[in-house]
């Protein structure tokens, strides 16, 4: 259900009377903000390159929450578990009290380990909320851990009239009461999601939770994207609650998951998720598409081709393509007719097995 204007109006007041006796003071807290280079145009956005940066634009509370940002580096976030914040300990977040309503691009970059624990608090992520127009693009998160009170996701607890694409989140934690989704705890006002996944775990106690958003409302839509995500409890395997939206060409690993739900994402096994001809209307196109699947010798998830990803069979594994493993059926026989080198091709019948 769309909040009521009860509800806001208690939640506004709560929030007031929140930051009136912790109060919004930098200084309280042990963390740093540093302002960013750039002056927030879309010219000459805000670059954020580390933690301090991003800081920054929770710090600056709403005065800059219409500006252009763009992440220039993988910035790692584990300090975060140390941090104290309103509300609990943690990351605070982005337009928390009120809407974002610019830009912010990831450049295919990272965030990693960004950490909240608010137990009583509500909408929490790396952004309150994604307001009309805001959009979030390009943009990789990895190992959110997300606890609040009501709306949590790994992005964003709300994203209302927004537009995100190619964003993803891989593994780490999302819980809350309800309206928790591995990317967006509730999708309203028409917000698009588009070329996203999330192989986030999500937990509540209620039923508007899902893989990928807990709560589409009032003619959002989610098109080409998946969730591989575990969904605990009640919910959907992609989406928890759907009511005047749409979902197309997306789907959810049924396996994964442990959900079946259908109406609101396709539940398909991990077989068929790692198989080009599940994904109907994707753009698989080499080099100028959006999305790959299965590099030589091996098989996966749809990655996006925006991002750099490990070589296969890299170690230590640090931006490794989602679910991969080597190609099963194919049999490699040993034939010495080059030399004794286990490396060289020519001394294999059917080509050199992957790592």
């Amino acid at each position: 259900m769309i909040k009521t204007f009860t509800n806001y109006y208690k939640y506004l007041v709560f929030s007031v009377l929140l930051l009136l006796v912790i109060g919004f003071n930098q200084s309280a807290y042990s963390q740093t903000a540093t302002a960013p280079v750039g002056d927030g145009s879309s010219g000459n956005p805000y670059q954020i390159a580390t933690l301090e940066n991003l800081y920054w634009i929770a710090t600056t509370f709403n005065t800059n929450l219409s500006k252009h940002y763009l992440q220039t580096a993988d910035i790692d976030a584990s300090s975060t578990t140390s941090w104290t914040t309103t509300g609990g300990t943690g990351w605070m977040g982005i337009a928390t009290y009120s809407d974002f309503i610019g830009t912010y691009d990831g450049g295919g970059y990272s965030i990693r380990n960004l950490y909240t624990m608010k137990t009583s608090f509500m909408n929490v992520g790396l952004f309150g909320t994604i307001g009309v127009g805001g959009i979030v693009k390009n943009l990789r998160l990895v190992n959110t851990r997300m606890t609040g009170f009501l709306r949590a996701g790994a992005l964003a607890a709300e994203a209302e009239g927004a537009i995100i694409s190619n964003v993803i989140s891989v593994g780490g934690t999302v819980s809350a009461g309800s309206n928790v989704g591995g990317l967006v705890g509730q999708s309203n006002l028409a917000t698009t999601i588009t070329n996203c996944y999330s192989s986030t775990t999500v937990s509540g106690s209620g039923t508007q939770k899902g893989g990928l958003s807990g709560n589409l409302l009032a003619s959002s839509v989610i098109t080409n994207s998946y969730s591989i995500g575990q969904v605990n409890g009640t919910g959907g395997g992609l989406v928890g609650t759907i009511n005047s939206s749409t979902v197309t060409n997306s789907y959810y690993n049924s396996e994964t998951s442990g959900k079946s739900d259908t109406g609101k994402g396709i539940p398909k096994t991990t077989a068929e998720m790692k198989v080009q001809s599940t994904y109907t209307g994707w753009d698989f196109t080499a080099g100028t598409g959006v999305w790959a699947i299965n590099p030589t010798g091996y098989i996966s998830y749809p990655y996006l081709q925006g991002f750099t990803y490990d070589v296969p069979g890299t170690i230590p594994t640090v931006n490794p393509i989602l679910g991969l493993e080597v190609s099963a059926p194919t049999s490699y026989t040993w034939t010495g007719s080059s030399d004794s080198d286990c490396g060289e091709p020519g001394n294999w019948s059917g080509g050199m097995p992957p790592v």
